[in-house]
């Protein structure tokens, strides 16, 4: 019995030495903003039933614009946003459509399926005809020109924007054709894309980021790649060492989760930038709070409330 509380002091003592010992970083590199779907409306998530339409689930807010639409990206970019998040589907005819649905019924005056459909059907169709946030007693954003745009219309329009790309259609000749595109744009419109990916397809991206220098500094990013980054992290990151899992990636944290990293927010910033990282806080489409905004300790905010963060630059 002694002898195990010896040991179990001697345990604490040691991971004590190494936590006072633990190397400080100084001031990372300020945070940037991220537009979630290019901004758009809020959700109220205490509600949200996952039907896969958010049209028919907004809340009312100061937000102008509709998510993956080129006013909302041109909003966000007007409003300081660095970066834009957007969610794309490969058409019927090989094209990108921008939008989030996998159906056009909730949000459109279309029908069917996203993906089955041409891309010139898509852009003819009225992308806010379904929004509204009072269940339906009325439309605001119906008849406003709002448009489902082509991904080569955004990239050509805002050539030197970063762009975080869900590819919705999933599927391995999909992502071919993503990555493909993107080795087709001029030399001055690639390299600023970043991918989130279904874990099976990272190898994809990672193999053709390798094998071809014009996609050299496109990155990918899937959800159980980043629980492994914070899982691996909240295990030893007190520590000296860095987690791999963590190094050369952009590393999305959920607020919930941001009290169990060592040396959160600025520390953990630090450290990442470091290791080639970026840090965000993603919050989605919930209100902005002061408490989010940690750009000035090296962490970024992903966000679709513009007018929230707008606001607050205003005071």
């Amino acid at each position: 019995m002694l002898k195990n509380k010896i040991i179990a002091a001697f345990l604490f003592f040691a991971v004590l030495f190494l936590v006072i010992r633990a190397p400080s970083y100084g001031a990372p590199d300020k945070g940037q903003l991220v537009a979630y779907r290019g901004g758009g409306q809020l959700l109220d998530y205490a509600t949200f039933d996952e039907r896969g339409c958010t049209a028919n689930q907004i809340v009312k807010s100061e937000n102008s614009g509709i998510e993956n639409t080129l006013d909302g990206i041109g909003n966000a970019l007007k409003n300081g946003f660095q970066i834009i998040h957007l969610n794309v589907h490969r058409t019927a005819d090989g094209q990108f459509a921008v939008f989030h649905d996998w159906t056009l019924d909730c949000a459109t005056n279309g029908t069917g399926v996203t993906s089955e459909k041409t891309m010139d059907y898509l852009k003819s169709l009225d992308a806010g005809f379904g929004y509204t946030s009072d269940k339906g007693d009325s439309f605001p954003w119906r008849g406003k020109g709002y448009r489902i745009p082509a991904l080569r219309d955004i990239v050509k329009k805002y050539p030197e924007t970063e762009f975080w790309l869900n590819l919705k259609t999933a599927d391995r000749e999909s992502v071919m054709a993503l990555l493909k595109f993107e080795q087709g744009l001029p030399v001055g419109e690639r390299g600023h894309f970043f991918h989130f990916a279904a874990d099976k397809n990272l190898p994809l991206y990672n193999s053709q980021m390798k094998s071809d220098s014009a996609t050299v500094q496109a990155s990918a990013l899937s959800i159980e790649s980043d629980k492994r980054c914070i899982k691996d992290y909240v295990l030893y990151g007190w520590s000296r060492v860095f987690p791999e899992s963590c190094s050369n990636t952009n590393i999305v944290v959920p607020p919930k989760l941001a009290r169990y990293l060592w040396g959160w927010p600025e520390q953990f910033a630090s450290r990442a930038q470091r290791h080639g990282s970026r840090v965000y806080l993603w919050v989605k489409h919930r209100p902005f709070q002061v408490d989010y905004d940690l750009r000035d300790k090296g962490v970024g905010l992903i966000i679709g409330d513009i007018a929230g963060v707008n606001d607050q630059h205003k005071l």
